[in-house]
């Protein structure tokens, strides 16, 4: 079809048919004759072949992301599912049966309403200015077009280039298919709190101008058209969100983009009843003949006011300023609580993860109200792209920090702040999203950066950061004086200390990890204790590697509301989960490095497990009732690292919170070390580094002196429960050792254990102690990772077996 058809004739089947469309789309991926037709056809479009690199957060796919989104999904299975009504098509999971069909009762109204290849024509082009063709990004930047904000800049491109008018759609469709493009993904960036109910203000103003000739076109009223074309918007923002990511599109989310759409219809319904407005449209559609609402909004929005004589332009700034005056009049006012709720949003992963809500609240609380005078209200106007990709990583706190720094160097750079206005922050995604050891560590020297650095003097855009390096900031255009781009910079010594903490992490040896952890105190990486900065993804997978051990835990628990407190690699969880398929399972913990993995592993294993970000202390407040909870090698770390470290005062805490939680009947199940009975042990080291190592553990374990007497230069003796803290810190490797080492694995012998745990809880009135054949053991892990390195014997040399590393302790509350 594409080698015999005129490119004319090419366009009309193309923008008749989705899955035409798609299947030409996709011949772009060849550069044979069918490419070469379909780009004659829509040159602009064959920009969407530039291989390069994937989308952030998209769907993985092939080197041509922008082809598999626009051809392969989105028109390929969302609209195609839609015009199918194919819920199965549409989407592998998602949408529940109800909401499919009612987005499908939307899109038959858009099609049957002479609207479809408007809507196919505007899909086609969506993403055109992302590509990475050095070709058609040099023509287009040649042209004077701004390309940081895509959308805007690909309306401007089919506008600029007389696209409109080589569709054949009418006028007014023309003109609409530009507007749809330049709006686009709006109603998203505002779920996502990245962007305010003004940015849709062009949107307004076009559909205000072009609601006569629509109507006349289509056959309908005035409203009427106004509403198909609404309609029309939302499904392309439907369809564009569906083909992001598979599942992101769930009945929530089309629900908030169904209650944008609503608010616009109202808003233009508003406009419409206004009998001045509406005269001067009836006398002068105030498009021009690209259908944008003026050729400078800016310009026309500040002469309109002063200005004696009406033109089109003129009557396009009217509606620009109205839809903008009524668009603003919908936002809360500036203030404290309104920044708190947009900051929520655009942590809202994190916070389903768990955040507290009170991290948002301390952050915006912890900002002097001069700043927030400065602040807020600039914020009110701005449209963020990329905030959550780019940012949502960080503190609250810092991505309130990033988000100061963008409004001080707009404002340095002459932007109108009070005005709508852009921050474009895509090239922080390359700096701090993702899993590599050079992200993981930029984002905790930014974090430490910007703590350090007043908000007031972000603010001035001087955004200087010290040695950890700056956020720059530039014009997206020197023509182009509402929109700012902001990157960050390392400098020698930032990006020096990456490289070093990222190359020590994968070293064996002790000294290294050791090094990498005074790296990170020295420059004030370690944002909680818990958090291991060195290797967390390999700590998390070793942590996994107990699972038959685990398992024996789950004869005790009690089913129905189970908590697992400090869930590490999420072992328990899934344990859990598989034992008792109907119980509600939730993991807190407080790193919020464990919480983000293990929030990927639950979407991505369609878990039915929750966790939630929050220390063990405040357990009575994160989940009120529970009828089991879980310590699993905890309680020794809430010992070791929670202040006062090395205190029963901390453990004490946690288990009161804990017991506080249960229900009469419910239990709580402990598995940790033990402390071994008293006795000497004596050490021959085998292995090169255990000598070393025991040298280091000496000099840096801080739960209590540790001394040995030297028998020979390989052989040591020692107390059994010296010898046991050693050998199983020794046992994690080098990478942990700087971590494992500051920790006291065995607390307590078993029987004193056991009798501290029944007075923390209140007494034998108030709790029980549910038998068990384990008591303590040895987990044959050690055993097993120390053979070849050590052999252990008594004070008389006899050889002996390690001393039990494990307990399991079950308590339950007394009815």
């Amino acid at each position: 079809m594409a080698g015999w058809l005129s490119p004319p004739a090419l366009r009309e089947v193309m923008l008749a048919d989705t899955a035409i469309a798609r299947a030409l789309l996709e011949a772009l991926r060849d550069d044979g004759a069918a490419a070469a037709s379909v780009g004659a056809a829509f040159p602009d479009a064959a920009a969407l072949a530039a291989p390069m690199a994937p989308q952030v957060e998209h769907d993985a796919g092939t080197e041509r992301p922008l082809l598999d989104h626009i051809a392969t999904r989105l028109l390929g299975r969302k609209l195609a599912g839609l015009e199918q009504r194919d819920r199965a098509r549409f989407q592998d999971h998602g949408l529940g049966e109800a909401r499919f069909a009612q987005l499908a009762d939307v899109a038959a109204r858009v099609l049957g309403g002479s609207l479809g290849p408007a809507l196919r024509a505007a899909i086609i082009h969506l993403d055109i200015a992302k590509t990475a063709s050095a070709a058609h990004r040099a023509a287009w930047t040649a042209q004077g077009i701004s390309l940081e904000v895509h959308n805007e800049a690909a309306a401007a491109i089919v506008r600029a280039s007389g696209r409109l008018r080589e569709w054949a759609l009418g006028d007014a469709r023309g003109a609409l298919a530009a507007a749809w493009i330049e709006a686009h993904g709006l109603a998203g960036q505002h779920v996502r709190g990245e962007g305010p109910l003004r940015m849709f203000a062009p949107l307004v103003a076009a559909l205000g101008g072009l609601a006569p000739r629509l109507a006349e076109e289509l056959g309908v009223t005035r409203a009427q058209a106004t509403e198909l074309a609404l309609d029309a918007l939302h499904v392309l923002d439907a369809c564009d969100t569906g083909a992001v990511r598979e599942g992101l599109l769930d009945d929530a989310l089309l629900d908030r983009l169904a209650s944008v759409r609503a608010q616009l219809g109202d808003v233009c319904t508003q406009l419409a009843g206004d009998h001045r407005t509406s005269s001067h449209v009836d006398a002068n559609p105030a498009l021009d003949a690209n259908g944008a609402p003026g050729a400078d909004r800016a310009r026309a929005a500040s002469d309109v006011a002063g200005s004696a004589a009406r033109g089109p332009d003129d009557d396009a700034a009217a509606l620009l300023v109205a839809a903008d005056a009524v668009l603003a009049a919908l936002a809360p006012p500036p203030d404290r609580r309104a920044l708190a709720e947009r900051l929520r949003a655009l942590r809202a992963g994190r916070q389903t993860a768990g955040e507290p809500a009170a991290a948002v609240e301390a952050a915006v609380a912890a900002i002097g109200d001069t700043e927030l005078a400065a602040l807020a209200p600039a914020l009110s106007s701005c449209q963020l792209w990329y905030c959550e990709a780019a940012t949502s990583g960080l503190s609250p706190g810092a991505q309130l920090a990033v988000l100061a720094a963008a409004v001080g160097a707009a404002r340095a750079h002459g932007v109108d702040v009070t005005r709508p206005w852009h921050a474009q922050l895509r090239p922080l995604v390359a700096r701090l999203h993702g899993d590599s050891s050079a992200v993981r560590y930029r984002v905790r020297l930014v974090e430490a950066a910007l703590a350090s650095t007043p908000l007031r003097v972000l603010l001035t855009g001087n955004a200087q950061l010290g040695p950890l390096g700056a956020l720059s900031a530039r014009l997206a255009h020197p023509t182009d004086l509402d929109a700012i781009v902001i990157d960050y910079a390392d400098t020698e010594e930032s990006a020096a200390l990456v490289t070093l903490l990222g190359l020590y992490e994968t070293r064996s040896q002790v000294a290294y990890h050791t090094m990498l952890k005074a790296l990170c105190d020295l420059y004030g990486l370690r944002k909680d204790e818990f958090d291991r900065v060195a290797n967390e993804a390999n700590y998390l997978a070793t942590m996994n590697a107990a699972r038959s051990d685990k398992e024996r835990m789950l004869d005790f628990v009690v089913p129905g509301t189970i908590v697992e407190i400090g869930p590490g690699g999420g072992v328990v969880l899934d344990l859990l989960e598989a034992r008792f398929p109907t119980a509600e399972i939730i993991g807190v913990d407080l790193s919020r490095e464990v919480i983000t993995a293990l929030e990927g592993r639950a979407r991505t294993g369609a878990h039915r497990w929750k966790v939630v970000l929050g220390p063990a202390e405040d357990l009575p407040r994160l989940v009120p009732a529970a009828d089991t909870v879980v310590f699993c090698s905890i309680l020794h770390e809430v010992y070791s690292y929670s202040e006062p470290t090395f205190s029963f005062a901390t453990v004490e805490r946690v288990v009161r919170a804990a017991f506080a939680t249960l229900r009469p009947g419910g239990r709580i199940v402990i598995r940790d070390g033990v402390m071994p009975p008293p006795g000497i042990r004596r050490i021959r080291m085998l292995a090169p580094d255990a000598r070393p190592t025991l040298e280091l553990y000496c000099a840096q374990f801080e739960g209590r002196p540790i001394r040995y007497r030297e028998l020979a230069p390989d052989r040591v003796e020692l107390t059994t429960a010296d010898a046991m803290e050693f050998l199983y810190t020794y046992t994690w490797g080098p990478a942990s050792f700087p971590y494992e080492v500051r920790e006291l694995y065995g607390i307590l012998p078993y029987d004193e254990y056991v009798a501290q745990l029944v007075v923390w809880c209140g007494g034998e009135a108030a709790v029980r102690v549910v038998p068990n054949p384990l008591r303590s053991y040895l987990q044959p892990g050690y055993r097993d990772n120390l053979a070849g390195k050590i052999e252990l014997t008594d004070e008389h040399d006899r050889p002996v077996d390690l001393p039990d590393s494990n307990c399991l302790i079950v308590l339950e509350r007394r009815p």
